[in-house]
């Protein structure tokens, strides 16, 4: 699930209203180990807690965790 800017028609599942993502900033994957983050080629980077992401870097993420897209922060949690 790709996760971005809030612009309007460019394909983000995820989209929030904030001009410090990028359209396309990162992605969500499952896999058989669970969740990665991957960041797409972000311009203000993409972070999973201290761990800045290179771009088409991905790391596991888990409950609790802390992931910042730019200046905004979201907390992983179970449904």
């Amino acid at each position: 699930m790709v996760v971005g800017r809030a612009d309007g028609g460019v394909g983000a599942h995820v989209e929030i209203d904030d001009a410090s993502l990028s359209r396309r900033h990162a992605e969500l994957v499952v896999t058989p180990n669970g969740w990665q983050l991957r960041d797409l080629g972000s311009t203000n980077g993409t972070r999973v807690g201290s761990a800045t992401l290179a771009p088409g870097e991905a790391l596991p993420v888990q409950d609790g965790d802390l992931l910042r897209f730019g200046t905004v922060e979201v907390r992983v949690a179970r449904w």
